[in-house]
């Protein structure tokens, strides 16, 4: 059903049999497009390449007429659009072309920086019935970490423990007749968590 819809919607006129479709995906600082032949009717021998690049014929055992491009890093950093060709022999035994840019979106700048734990610094010190915490990390991931809570975890089950901001300071209450572990969680572009935990200076 996606096939036929999207088929209708890249058209250009009805008279169009075979669409060349793109589409964009992107995990953190890698991206990969999938280029796939949609049409009414069959076709064969279905090649794909990148501007310039080598032809890339369909992998073994594929269905669809379709491949996926991993873009090297030089195109991720410098290229704002690229040109994806397909070429093939329709059911009129005719050799067929077709070319489509596509523009590849900003990138977030934060995601080019590597979150190191080990750069992170955490004291921790307990006081009666409080936990004092003080976090330290180099500057640059300032642009990184969006949020930052805590997570005490005891036998009853594990509490979220959350500040206004990213709280570098913190003082936790304790109850000081239950064992706990303690880890600070760091949120980084407002979608990956990484945990850290805290080890206590009694």
């Amino acid at each position: 059903m996606e096939n036929k819809i999207d088929l209708k919607l890249l058209k250009n006129d009805d008279n169009q049999k075979n669409v060349l479709r793109l589409r964009l995906f992107s995990t953190g600082l890698e991206r990969a497009i999938e280029a796939e032949i949609l049409g009414e009717m069959p076709i064969k021998n279905c090649l794909f390449k990148i501007d310039e690049g080598e032809w890339i014929k369909i992998q073994k055992g594929e269905e669809r007429n379709r491949t996926f491009f991993e873009l090297p890093s030089e195109i991720n950093a410098k290229r704002k659009s690229i040109t994806i060709t397909a070429q093939f022999v329709d059911s009129q035994e005719k050799l067929q072309t077709i070319s489509k840019e596509i523009t590849l979106p900003i990138k977030d700048a934060r995601l080019y920086v590597s979150f190191d734990p080990n750069q992170v610094r955490i004291h921790a010190s307990k006081q009666k019935d409080k936990l004092f915490v003080k976090i330290d990390y180099p500057q640059i991931y300032e642009i990184l970490i969006t949020d930052i809570f805590y997570e005490v975890q005891t036998e009853k089950g594990v509490e979220k423990i959350e500040f206004a901001g990213t709280a570098k300071d913190a003082s936790i209450p304790l109850n000081n007749n239950q064992k706990f572990l303690l880890s600070a969680c760091f949120k980084l572009c407002s979608r990956k968590t990484v945990k850290i935990p805290i080890y206590v200076n009694s």
